[in-house]
């Protein structure tokens, strides 16, 4: 299965960048053999009914749906939640905020919403990336969090510096550690 799909996509490819090479000398150097102008003419006709069609809509959430388990399974979030994960959230109305941040090695960019209460620490991501994404909850006695500094100068800076690089740049980051990892990664 591996080697048709990635055979369909160099074809997909190499029509493509056909198509675009036509379309380019077209515009800038004028005249296109009359098989030139006809490939690109079928080409785009027939990409513009897939793009209408119901097939571009299942493919494209077959697709989504793949990428998003995929990422799940690679940021450690399904490990995760076979052992912290929760069907509701308990408690009251909690607050949530979008952050920022790697979860494993899969960067989260505003996508990852956090809440703290005097329990823990609920992690949930946005409604649009939520398949393959339970919820979690994970009490303070699993977690270990450090602050971290990153930024220009040097750890030997003067300190009104370091502050204005971090006042500018942001540069103070929570590092979250859970004490025992639920997966075997090599990590701790």
């Amino acid at each position: 299965m591996k080697s048709i799909l990635r055979i369909s996509g160099l074809v997909g490819a190499i029509s493509f960048v056909l198509f675009f090479a036509v379309q380019f000398y077209a515009g800038c150097c004028g005249e296109v053999p009359t098989s030139a102008q006809w490939y690109a003419t079928s080409f785009e006709s027939l990409l513009m009914s897939f793009l209408g069609s119901y097939w571009f809509l299942g493919l494209f959430l077959c697709a989504w749906f793949g990428i998003l388990a995929k990422l799940s399974s690679n940021s450690g979030w399904k490990t995760l939640s076979e052992k912290y994960g929760i069907k509701r959230l308990t408690g009251d109305r909690l607050q949530f905020r979008a952050v920022s941040g790697y979860v494993g090695e899969v960067r989260c960019d505003g996508s990852l919403k956090i809440a703290v209460t005097t329990q823990g620490l609920y992690l949930k991501v946005l409604f649009l990336f939520k398949f393959g994404h339970k919820d979690l909850f994970i009490p303070w006695s699993d977690i270990t969090i450090s602050v971290e500094k990153r930024g220009l100068p040097p750890a030997k800076a003067p300190l009104f510096l370091s502050r204005l690089v971090g006042r500018l740049l942001r540069s103070n980051y929570l590092r979250v550690h859970l004490r025992q990892f639920p997966w075997n990664h090599g990590q701790s």
